[in-house]
């Protein structure tokens, strides 16, 4: 037992101390962030909105994190990720304190748009800013993979906390959130311990020997994205349609079903995610990326023979190992194929291509459960995964043999 513990703990050893801070700081936003899972209840049950008005306040939310990846991307190239991070983390309190005194809707479409902006505007930002102190391929990696994991350990808490207290407490939330996150910048800002410049230059991560993208960066980079968009598309049915057919499906158990199911999601990904991942490393990523894209939709499609609540436990393995898998090389694809200037840029489009299938997703996920069935749907999922396997082992196949045309 104590060598399964220590094997495990090595999965997360070898990272250089200031990269466990900007953890740590990616871990009190997650969790501050997350009470926006919680705001279409606030809205409908404590300043009694109509449902429909809840919605397009979280779509004004999804509408800014479009904007916000772009802009924290871009910046970071050409000033400093710790300067953005800093900028977006005030944002973000002035936004949490507009929250817990707001009960307009107009301004709190501004408010949430504002949120939606700097949130992932912190999120690219504080990923180019940790990877700027990694040195190797194996420091890379685990330092994706752990923001990953400290990111559903913060939903978790985040999820922990609303649950305990009245929805009405929110405002309460909010406030206490934004004081946390004016503390961590005034961290940031006064400690010596970072400068406000990028630790190692970009010039020195790069794979390219340029700052040109080469034609199989372009490549890889565009299939990373399709498959992106498309993967979106599934896992926000499992934040939309899969809550509603697990309460049709069981109608007895009311939605503890679903809330089991994401703590198992969210567990497996916190404890599997960084071991998996480094185990993966020996593998071709761009495999690895699509086998994760079709094990989730398969989780999905597995649904169609749904008859007791073992199959779904079943089909939400398959499901958080595909989610896992593909996760965890996706954005090191980007990253790595980017050239020295443009890493933010890349990573700011693969966050935009993210909010874009999050925006779509529920909406046309709803229209086909609506109107074809819940089958339907978990066979579309199937088939985008699906696709993605396809386009990859072509993608593969197509530069394999050009490598042999060239020998």
């Amino acid at each position: 037992m104590n060598n399964y513990f220590y094997n495990y703990c090595k999965h997360y050893e070898g990272l250089p101390s200031h990269i466990w801070i900007i953890i740590g700081i990616q871990l009190i936003n997650s969790t501050s962030i997350s009470i926006i899972y919680f705001l279409s209840l606030y809205f409908v049950n404590a300043l009694y909105f109509d449902v429909t008005t809840a919605g397009l306040l979280i779509s004004a939310f999804g509408f800014g994190t479009v904007f916000g990846g772009l802009i924290g991307g871009n910046l970071a190239d050409y000033i400093s990720a710790k300067k953005i991070v800093i900028v977006s983390l005030i944002l973000q309190s002035i936004s949490f304190l507009f929250l817990s005194t707001l009960n307009a809707i107009a301004p709190l479409t501004l408010i949430l748009f504002l949120l939606g902006i700097s949130t992932y505007s912190f999120i690219t930002a504080n990923f180019i800013w940790a990877l700027s102190y990694t040195h190797n391929e194996e420091q890379r990696l685990k330092t994706i993979n752990i923001l990953d994991a400290v990111a559903n350990i913060g939903l978790g808490i985040s999820a922990i906390i609303c649950s305990l207290l009245p929805i009405q407490h929110l405002k309460f939330i909010s406030f206490v959130a934004a004081i946390i996150l004016l503390l961590v910048v005034g961290y940031l800002i006064f400690t010596k311990r970072f400068s406000l410049t990028n630790a190692v230059s970009y010039s020195e991560l790069s794979l390219t020997r340029d700052n040109k993208l080469t034609s199989h960066g372009i490549l890889s980079i565009t299939l990373v994205l399709a498959s992106l968009f498309l993967v979106g598309f599934i896992i926000t049915q499992f934040c939309s349609t899969y809550s509603i057919y697990l309460h049709t499906l069981f109608p007895s158990s009311n939605f503890e079903m679903f809330g089991l199911v994401f703590a198992l999601n969210t567990f497996l990904i916190v404890i599997l995610q960084t071991p998996i991942a480094n185990y993966g490393r020996r593998f071709n990523r761009v495999m690895l990326m699509s086998t994760g894209a079709f094990l989730l939709s398969l989780g999905m499609t597995l649904l169609v023979l749904s008859t007791s609540f073992y199959w779904i436990i079943l089909t939400s393995l398959v499901y958080t190992l595909g989610e896992i898998l593909f996760f965890s090389v996706a954005q090191l694809i980007c990253y790595e194929n980017a050239p020295a200037n443009k890493k933010g840029f890349i990573l700011g489009i693969y966050r935009i291509v993210y909010a874009m299938s999050r925006m779509v997703g529920p909406f046309v996920g709803a229209y086909v459960y609506q109107q074809f069935g819940s089958n339907a749907l978990w066979q579309l999922c199937g088939i985008l995964g699906g696709s993605c396997f396809m386009i990859t082992i072509y993608f593969e196949y197509s530069r394999n043999l050009v490598q042999m045309e060239h020998r």
